[in-house]
């Protein structure tokens, strides 16, 4: 589902337009939800029943989990050189085959006026593979806006540490890395504790699950993120653009996923503050669904 047809003023007329789109949809919801100015009522935390851990009749069948290494596993924890954003993530270009060159991470990039180069988020979406990916709550991670834009909750999808757990009517293959783009925020509504910028740690845990027989082999990797600006004011360079090279002999394809964290430390939690995530794009580049 689109973005914009969250913004409808009348609940029941949003709910028509969801259901008018010729998708049968899991997710049906009012135009508030996800979309309050009270922070808490942002969090998404839906699993599907099928991946819950939570849920005892899962159809989780093993779960292995795998600490990324950076060098072997081609970690990147932004775009460009953290320390020269003239520069390009070296494990980035490697992990893309350096084809990440060809693509502006941001429209505040200084580029060609006569040729700008595509935005490496529109031309990677998953929306452009299958159209599958545009509707739902979720379809926020698959529509190419990377960064918040002034859309706000209607940007991004608002996680905390249990995160969600998704999964796809089709399988994805050609698995060449994985990718998100994210911003870190404590709770800003609180009227006791005023925030700040300041610096996290986190532990990302993302999950892939392949499909074996009628269940799922479930692969957990697991990254220590130690200096992720938190309550900054808005630029493309608050953001963290995470991602690994997917292992294709351990992850030949994949018919889900999930995102959870660990809040490692972070100031503003211990002053008893709610902290987030706020995911802008979901990405598995040059992949195909069917």
């Amino acid at each position: 589902m689109k973005k914009r047809l969250l913004i409808a003023p009348l609940s029941a007329f949003v709910a028509l337009l969801v259901t008018s789109c010729g998708y049968g949809l899991k997710e049906v919801y009012k135009g508030n939800v996800y979309n309050s100015p009270v922070f808490e009522e942002n969090y998404y935390r839906v699993w599907d029943s099928k991946i819950d851990p939570n849920n005892k009749n899962n159809l989780i069948n093993k779960e292995e989990i795998i600490e990324l290494d950076t060098t072997q596993d081609l970690v990147f924890t932004s775009y460009f050189d953290e320390a020269n954003h003239t520069k390009y993530n070296e494990n980035l270009l490697l992990a893309s085959s350096s084809a990440v060159k060809n693509y502006r991470y941001s429209t505040g990039e200084i580029d060609n006026f006569d040729n700008p180069r595509p935005l490496y988020g529109e031309a990677h979406k998953l929306s452009n593979e299958n159209d599958s990916f545009k509707y739902g709550v979720l379809s926020k991670l698959y529509d190419g806006q990377m960064f918040c834009e002034g859309d706000y909750q209607l940007s991004r999808v608002q996680i905390d540490e249990r995160g969600f757990g998704t999964v796809f009517n089709n399988q994805g293959r050609d698995l060449d890395y994985f990718a998100v783009n994210f911003k870190a925020s404590n709770d800003y509504t609180n009227p006791q504790i005023p925030t700040y910028a300041h610096r996290s740690i986190i532990n990302f845990k993302v999950s892939f699950y392949v499909k074996n027989d009628n269940k799922y082999d479930k692969f957990t990797y697991t990254y220590t993120l130690d200096n992720i600006k938190t309550n900054w004011p808005e630029s493309q360079y608050i953001y963290t653009f995470f991602g690994f090279k997917i292992n294709t002999n351990k992850i030949k394809n994949i018919q889900g996923y999930s995102i959870e964290y660990d809040v490692v430390y972070d100031e503003l939690v211990n002053a008893g503050l709610d902290h987030s995530l706020m995911l802008y794009e979901v990405l598995f580049p040059n992949s195909t669904w069917h």
